[in-house]
């Protein structure tokens, strides 16, 4: 049925483009992340924060979560071939990750950093979206630290038709990176489709002056996507995407330079997504806006492993079928009040299973996956948001049920079937102090449903082993936010305190036992804990041609039933960027800095990624060059000018040094 279902999205996009016989209409289809309508950031009553195509094609970055990186966010690395962000000090499945609104978090996410952002192709996106705190109301479970949403490439039609395609080439120093893309788009008054080829090859990473380099880290990438949009009506679109990311022996580092493994790598690490989009503006007293999403998505990863004391080679794989649902509708009822009301659904069906293959006598034994095999994890929910305006004011209150039906055999326990469910709530006060600047308060609770991966995990993760546990509640967060935002012609502003209080969090406990020389673990609802801190960035034009910006964010947080500081919290850390645009030529200074982070949970010392007496503070200077000739576009940069050698707290790979980029653009139009 998901093959059928699959098959019936890509053909659609084939249908989009042969069909030109309906009326045309051009329909805004981006919509903002904090309330999924069309607005300005400077509007909302959020921290939010954003990267547009301009910027992701100047700073030539590498993956998403680079791409982040690059604008100074903080992303911990695992590997090279990995790479999570982190938000308001949390990461992994506790923050949630968007593909134009479809939820990329599945039940097998993990807790702590994770590598699943980098199965998302960087060239295939228009924007990133990044939401600071909770977007549980909206988005539902996993959005405690905030919600990031990743858009793919714009579709808008032309007057008449025409043809747009580009070929990319890029290289990086030392053999770090060999990248070529292609992408073509088609449109009309009626229809448009687009679509584009990535192949990459990734060296192994050079660390800086000390580091040298770091081998096993290079890995492969494939990619491709195909995205078409088409009017059905004055007053109706349909959109359809299909994209696929593959990636081939990604090493994992650490583990072969700290844990004795001759092998340690994911190969392959896959994923697909396809959805069909309907946008209806039907412009009743009743119903403003409607959209409706159906999407289909695969994940397909084998861990393969074997000690160099050991003949034995594990392989661990698990693939996750996500079919999902969404409905979301808009009602305008007069110029000062507005309701959102949406429904959703996703069905996970979860395969994994385990081989362990003796290469000596070459037999293989067929043993218990990571999880479950044949694991069902299903998620339904509702949600409603009112705003209301009242002169300079706006007050927004919304809420959100959701409950969960988790299926899992146990070989040991037989069929387990767990019902938890969740409801949330948010308000906030927005005062509009002056047309140039904002103030307000804001209220949110979070949560996040215990899923496949917390539930039923058995077996060997990172450096430890983890036993299931069936009995998960989910964990809770309330959040109180304060902010202020200014903005004028040349100049603006955004300050944000915050501070969140977590509940039920599913943490790690060590039990007296171990196995094959590996300290046992169980996950338990038992911790409380406070994240607070303060965010502030600003930006100034000071002429027409020489725009600067900075930003500076500390994260404090404090795990209070153990008395100790909550794991894996980043450190002061702060940015400053230099642009210069005078017609065709473009060039920008970046500086990235970070403080020593030495206030760490014994399980930040336990953990043997990060250094004793924590991770050093370092100072990243990058330069990047562009220039734009008729239709071709050139770049080149050099990135960790003075080849320092560090480390992002927490990351299993110290980060590239010195090096340089050179990409090279041909587009053309007709």
């Amino acid at each position: 049925m998901i093959k059928i279902i699959q098959v019936f999205i890509i053909a659609t996009l084939f249908f989009i483009n042969a069909n030109a016989q309906l009326d045309s209409v051009q329909l805004l289809e981006v919509v903002l992340i904090a309330t999924k309508d069309v607005k300005n950031t400077f509007h909302i009553p959020n921290a939010l924060f954003k990267i547009d195509s301009k910027q992701l094609a100047l700073h030539q970055v590498r993956t998403s979560p680079e791409a982040l990186l690059s604008e100074g966010c903080w992303v911990q690395k695992t590997n090279h071939g990995g790479g999570s962000v982190f938000m308001r000090g949390l990461t992994g499945n506790q923050v949630l990750l968007l593909i134009d609104g479809v939820r990329l978090n599945n039940s097998t996410y993990r807790y702590g950093p994770n590598q699943y952002l980098n199965t998302i192709d960087v060239f295939s996106l228009s924007s990133i979206e990044m939401m600071q705190g909770s977007g549980s109301i909206l988005y539902g479970s996993d959005a405690l630290g905030g919600t990031l949403q990743l858009r793919t490439t714009n579709l808008d039609f032309s007057d008449k038709q025409k043809i747009e395609s580009s070929v990319l080439g890029r290289l990086a120093s030392h053999g770090m990176e060999r990248s070529t893309h292609a992408d073509i788009k088609i449109s009309n008054k009626k229809w448009v489709i687009g679509g584009g080829v990535t192949i990459r090859k990734f060296g192994d990473l050079l660390g800086g002056d000390t580091t040298g380099l770091q081998s096993p880290s290079a890995y492969n990438e494939f990619a491709f996507d195909l995205k078409s949009k088409i009017a059905i009506t004055k007053n109706i679109t349909l959109t359809a995407l299909h994209q696929m990311v593959r990636q081939e022996n990604v090493a994992v580092f650490h583990k072969v330079k700290l844990e004795n493994f001759k092998l340690n790598q994911m190969n392959p690490q896959q994923r697909s997504l396809s959805y069909l989009k309907l946008n209806y503006k039907p412009n009743l007293n009743f119903l403003d806006r409607l959209e409706a999403t159906v999407s289909l998505q695969n994940t397909f990863e084998t861990r393969m492993s074997q000690k160099n004391t050991s003949s034995i080679q594990t392989d661990e794989t698990d693939k996750i079928d996500v079919l999902g649902a969404n409905v979301f509708g808009e009602t305008i009822v007069n110029n000062h009040y507005k309701i959102n009301t949406g429904i959703e659904c996703y069905l996970d069906k979860v395969s994994s299973n385990k081989i362990e293959w003796d290469r000596i006598a070459d037999s293989k034994i067929e043993k218990r996956g990571l999880y479950p095999n044949g694991a069902s994890y299903t998620n339904f929910a509702a949600y409603q948001n009112h705003y209301y305006t009242q002169g300079k004011a706006l007050f927004q209150f919304g809420m959100r049920w959701n409950n969960y039906k988790i299926t899992l055999k146990d070989k040991d326990l037989g069929m387990i079937k767990i019902n938890p469910s969740a409801f949330v709530y948010n308000a906030s006060a927005q005062y509009f102090l002056h047309e140039k600047q904002q103030l307000y308060l804001h209220f949110n609770t979070g949560f996040r449903a215990p899923n496949i991966d917390d539930m039923g995990t058995l077996g060997i993760v990172d450096f430890r082993y983890e036993l299931p546990n069936y009995e998960l509640k989910p964990e809770y967060s309330r959040n109180l936010e304060l902010g202020y935002k200014f903005k004028s012609k040349h100049f603006k502003l955004n300050t944000y305190l915050y501070y969140n209080h977590l509940e039920n969090l599913i943490t790690r406990t060590k039990q007296n036992q171990s196995i094959n020389n590996y300290q046992v673990y169980i996950k338990e609802n038992s911790d409380k804990a406070y994240i607070k801190g303060i965010e502030a960035n600003a930006s100034v034009s000071l002429t027409s041609y020489l725009n600067v910006k900075g930003a500076i964010n500390y994260t404090y947080g404090q795990n209070i039933s153990k008395h100790e500081p909550l794991r894996r919290i980043p450190p002061l850390y702060y940015n400053m960027q230099v642009d210069v645009l005078i017609d065709n030529f473009y060039t920008n200074l970046t500086y990235l800095g970070a403080a020593h982070q030495d206030r760490l949970a014994q399980g930040d010392k336990d953990d043997n990624r990060i250094p004793k007496g924590g991770t050093p503070a370092f100072d990243l200077f990058h330069w990047y060059i562009g220039y734009t000739w008729k239709t071709i576009e050139a770049n080149v940069s050099v990135q960790n000018i003075f080849n320092t050698d560090y480390r992002i707290h927490g990351s299993g790979i110290n980060g590239a040094g010195r090096h340089f980029v050179f990409s090279l653009k041909f587009n053309f139009i007709k």
